[in-house]
């Protein structure tokens, strides 16, 4: 009596827990529990049932039953062994895909810092959304990186990124939020186009149709404050003989490729790039986490010549005085370099930084 193995596998399917509704193969129907079981195809170690034509609705949750039945029986007679622990699984159908929206970048702005993307996204209930992910794209159309996608597993800018889309970002409510700060941004004073795409998926499985905006990275403005005169409207300082108007330019750290990229052979050239002729570009390198090394991990070319450090920190200021004159900054190919570039106005004399407007 004990060689017996499993003769079949019934399925029980009902629409929603203590309904009395019950699928019988075709329709749904009032039915008893017990005569609600369906027959399923046994294979060799596992069991399918596939009678499910129209049977599920949208939103409707659903519970599914499973109990075997050997070959024969313990005890000589004709009745065979019924699994005594049913199996029990619940359910929510969903085929209505969730939506997603991307409130920074908006399509069409321009911005001069990208540290976050957020946006919103939803489902219909009892619907539940599972993950948002977003794709980075440069179209600027004459930039180095032109239609290549950031890849989020390497970290650089690639025309076949390993991993174009970025890691699952869970929502928190209707909110979702990915930092971007890592992103290698570059950008000009005209603005460097970028398209970021989003998608939303949810607990079904689901995917949203992809969305994108389109926006601008630019860099930075310098600013001025005046120091001298001070005051405001409703509180103005007073002067017997002012001669003169004084205050403070900033300068602006070049964004065009250069803040946290290693390893790498960088160009920038008067009159593009945001370099205009007659500025003062300052390069500056440091190995991270040391104040020495030896010299020979960067250097840049002024007048022709490679100029290298001798100490921790290097240092170099070109001043660029053809239109077209490309310079060019090499790194080793350490990853502990960090290396960034300065721009500064010819406004802005030295060494004060400060301006001066005569009034007589």
């Amino acid at each position: 009596y004990w060689n017996a193995g499993v003769g079949n596998v019934q399925v029980r399917i009902s629409s929603g827990s203590g309904t009395g509704i019950y699928w019988n193969g075709s329709v749904w129907q009032s039915l008893a529990p017990d005569a609600a079981w369906q027959a399923s195809s046994l294979w060799a170690s596992s069991w399918t049932y596939t009678s499910l034509t129209s049977a599920f609705s949208d939103g409707l949750s659903y519970v599914v039953n499973s109990r075997a039945k050997d070959d024969t029986t313990s005890d000589g007679t004709n009745n065979p062994n019924v699994e005594l622990s049913i199996t029990t699984q619940t359910f929510t159908y969903d085929t209505i895909e969730p939506v997603s929206e991307m409130t920074v970048p908006a399509a069409g702005i321009y911005y001069e810092t990208m540290n976050n993307t957020y946006g919103t996204a939803s489902d219909t209930p009892p619907g539940e959304v599972y993950k948002v992910e977003i794709q980075i794209k440069n179209i600027q159309a004459d930039h180095a990186n032109y239609n290549k996608y950031w890849d989020w597993s390497n970290t650089i800018w690639s025309a076949a990124p390993a991993q174009s889309w970025s890691d699952a970002i869970t929502p928190t409510g209707n909110n979702w939020n990915i930092t971007t700060s890592g992103v290698a941004w570059e950008a000009t004073a005209i603005g460097v186009q970028y398209e970021t795409y989003f998608k939303a998926t949810d607990k079904a499985g689901n995917v949203e149709t992809e969305n994108l905006h389109s926006w601008y990275f630019k860099s930075p403005y310098p600013t001025t404050v005046i120091t001298e005169p001070t005051g405001t409207d409703l509180n103005p300082n007073y002067y017997s003989e002012p001669t003169q108007i004084k205050g403070t330019a900033d300068t602006y750290t070049y964004a065009d490729a250069f803040e946290k990229n290693y390893g790498q052979v960088k160009t920038f050239r008067a009159g593009k790039h945001d370099v205009k002729l007659g500025d003062k570009v300052t390069v500056t390198a440091k190995v991270i986490g040391t104040d020495k090394f030896s010299g020979k991990e960067i250097s840049v070319i002024k007048g022709g010549k490679w100029v290298k450090t001798d100490n921790g920190h290097f240092s170099t200021t070109i001043d660029t005085l053809q239109n077209g004159k490309y310079y060019i900054v090499s790194l080793s190919k350490r990853r502990d370099i960090e290396f960034s570039v300065t721009v500064k106005r010819k406004v802005v004399p030295e060494p004060r930084r400060e301006f001066f407007a005569s009034l007589y």
